[in-house]
């Protein structure tokens, strides 16, 4: 906070004062970050986006003093306050948006949630017809909660959020995931790819690029078995420690290398054969595959689709813990039948 506050919100003020366009009101920071870097910075003359919903929550000051204290050019003679505990916003939005979507559809549950103690529902796109609330926007609501801990605003928050329906109400799962993680001291990637060449990144993209789709983090590395053997040893002896839950390993030729990454962890190995050479990848799927008992390799098929497929495989086994990567599979499910349906339609148009 204090970095941004440093680099960001004091320069800017300062900057306007000294052009002669001093401001007084609001001036509203949106910023997108990312590896500890502001790529994106857009300001508003107002509170923008939901995620001015939690520090209103926050703010027990009265906002119209503190208006009124801005315009004067007394806000220095004013002392905010504001709850330290973490908050939580959900959007909750309508089937479509932020495309086309369907308006006028009633709204349940609101009387329950309101029920609830440090839970406040913003109202972004509402009105009333017949004396019940409807949806009127594509950004329906925001549901906010409080509590001690980042987990535990985030739990109360999707509680109160399964308490209101409404027909072609949609809204995302992982909310705070960042947050939490950071607490938790586990911000780390979950999938190792490791490859024995870089001839074999354009086969290997496949599984990175469908984990990215899914919201799976990943690491990509290049090691071989038989060139850098303790390099290849000693990247599986510290991958659990690093946070790592899976590992997927391809190569081509005498594909040993899922083999040396298995026999060095009990992490999950997930094995992608490489068509490098005359044999058409048939060596490097036999050398993957037959695996001495006890040292298991989960053995795709040769290629890009094998390599899409051990994301796949990762993605389910790190679903059996994760609602996020659950929901985020069965919408691959979906789109896939999907884009089978199109394609057939097209076929007979």
């Amino acid at each position: 906070i204090m970095r941004v506050m440093n680099e960001v919100m004091i320069p800017t003020v300062r900057g306007m004062a000294a052009e002669g366009r001093p401001i007084k009101g609001m001036l509203y920071a949106g910023m997108m970050i990312s590896d500890d870097r502001i790529d994106v910075l857009e300001f508003n003359c107002r509170f923008g986006d939901p995620e001015c919903q939690p520090l209103l929550m926050r703010l027990n000051t009265d906002l119209v003093e503190i208006c009124e204290k801005a315009i004067d050019g007394k806000l220095h003679t004013i002392e905010l306050d504001i709850d330290p505990r973490p908050t939580v916003c959900v959007v909750m939005a309508s089937q479509g948006y932020p495309g086309p979507y369907e308006t006028r559809k009633p709204i349940t549950g609101l009387v329950n949630v309101s029920k609830m103690k440090d839970v406040m529902v913003f109202h972004a796109g509402t009105t009333i017809k017949n004396r019940r609330t409807v949806t009127n926007g594509g950004r329906v609501l925001g549901v906010t909660a409080m509590d001690s801990t980042v987990a535990k605003a985030i739990e109360k928050a999707y509680k109160a959020v399964d308490k209101i329906k409404w027909k072609g109400c949609y809204f995302r799962r992982d909310i705070g995931h960042r947050a939490l993680c950071r607490e938790k001291g586990n911000c780390g990637p979950a999938v190792g790819i490791v490859m024995g060449s870089d001839s074999d990144l354009p086969v290997m993209e496949a599984a990175a690029d469908l984990l990215k789709s899914l919201g799976i983090k990943y690491e990509m590395t290049i090691s071989s078995a038989h060139r850098t053997p303790d390099l290849a040893s000693e990247y599986a002896r510290t991958a659990s420690d690093r946070g790592l839950k899976i590992i997927i390993a391809g190569a081509g030729m005498a594909a040993h290398l899922a083999g040396v990454l298995a026999a060095h962890t009990t992490l999950p190995v997930i094995g992608v054969p490489i068509d490098a050479s005359s044999l058409n990848g048939l060596d490097a799927l036999l050398s993957t595959v037959q695996m001495p008992p006890g040292i298991p390799v989960g053995t795709m098929g040769i290629g890009k689709a094998g390599a899409k497929n051990a994301a796949v495989l990762a993605a389910r086994i790190l679903a059996i813990t994760s609602k996020d990567i659950t929901t985020a599979l069965v919408k691959y499910s979906r789109d896939m039948a999907k884009e089978v349906t199109q394609k057939n339609e097209a076929l007979h148009s």
